[in-house]
Formats: structure tokens, sequence, C-alpha cells
């Protein structure tokens, strides 16, 4: 069976909205024994390309359905155990199209979905990492909503008394979902689960 981390996991609960920021792009660091896989589209949105805004794209990896869509100026991040992958990309439930990569252990590969505006199309295919990192910078983490760090809980700061760096990288994760809870986008489950995930990084 194949094993896949979808890094946006920690965030597939979350609301997509036009208006509402993503969280900005951040590299991953790689996991032992794994593939790092960003798949991304690059924000291609024009004034006179309004119908293109919702265009959105399901991803697939191998049988496994990737859960929420990408749209442009999005991103998506994924660990994926060593092995011949095929990663499939759909478009609006109708277009298709599939790239197979044979996954080295610590490599890290860039896919791109690009519109092609001519005939609806679009491309989905591996790019260079130089490139790639040129374009994904100006994206957001797909199906994210940005919340305000500022925002402090002292319930959540009495669970994490040290004060180190990664201490606070952790607090702040935590109070973004803590404040989705709030706002009843997780459940108490969801982000107990969610809490227990960020503090055993």
């Amino acid at each position: 069976m194949l094993k896949l981390l979808n890094l946006s996991l920690l965030f597939t609960y979350f609301i997509f909205t036009a208006c509402t920021d993503k969280i900005p792009f951040t590299p991953s660091k790689s996991l032992q024994d794994s593939a790092l896989v960003y798949i991304y589209v690059p924000n291609e949105i024009t004034s006179t390309d309004d119908t293109d805004s919702i265009i959105s794209y399901k991803l697939k990896i191998e049988n496994e359905t990737i859960k929420g869509y990408i749209r442009d100026g999005e991103y998506m991040v994924f660990h994926i155990k060593p092995s011949n992958i095929t990663f499939h990309a759909t478009k609006n439930s109708i277009i298709k199209h599939n790239v197979q990569i044979n996954l080295k252990k610590g490599a890290t590969y860039f896919l791109k979905i690009s519109k092609l505006v001519d005939n609806g199309d679009f491309s989905f295919h591996q790019i260079q990492k130089e490139k790639a990192l040129k374009e994904i910078s100006d994206t957001g983490l797909a199906n994210s909503i940005k919340v305000d760090e500022n925002i402090i809980n002292e319930n959540i700061l009495k669970e994490t008394p040290q004060v180190t760096t990664q201490t606070i990288s952790k607090t702040a994760e935590i109070q973004k979902a803590y404040k989705l809870k709030e706002k009843g986008i997780l459940t108490e489950n969801e982000f107990n689960q969610l809490k227990q995930e960020i503090l055993s990084k």
C-alpha cells in the first residue's frame, strides 16, 4: 500500500475563500526515507480571465485521491515513499493529465499545472527546481487560511512554557488551529488531533 503523507493535511479542514489570504509558500524539510514532491499552479489569472478564476484541479496520487482542490496561485506538498509513482490532475472533473516519476529517496520534485488558454486544456509536467522555485514562491498553501499570528491564547501558551524558536513556531501553529476551532471550522476532536501532530514534530 502506498504510504503517502500530505503535508497540506494540516489545513484540510480549513475553508477556502477567494478573498482570504492563504498561508504563503514555505519550503518543507525532507523526511527520512521519503521523496519531497511539490505540485503547484502559478497565479495566471488576468483581468479578462474572470471565468477561469473558479477553475479547480483535483489531484490523485496512484489510487489515492487528495482531499480538497488546488487552484490558481496555490501549491500542495507531499512526502512520498520512493517508488515509481503516477500523479493525476483533473480539471473541473473533465480534462485529465498524468505524470509518472520514479521517486528517489531524499530528492525533491516540482510538478506544475498550467492553463492553456487557447483551447481550455491545461498542462501538467515536471519542472526544473530553479524555475519552479521562482514561480512557487508567489503561491499559497492550497485550502489554507492565513490567521493573524499576533492573536495569543493564554490556555495554549500554558501548554508550552519554555520559550524557544521551535516552541514559538509550534505555538503559532496551535494558535491558528485553536482560532479555527473557535470559528467552528474544526471540531474539538479535530483540534486535539491536530495539536498532538504539531507537538509531536
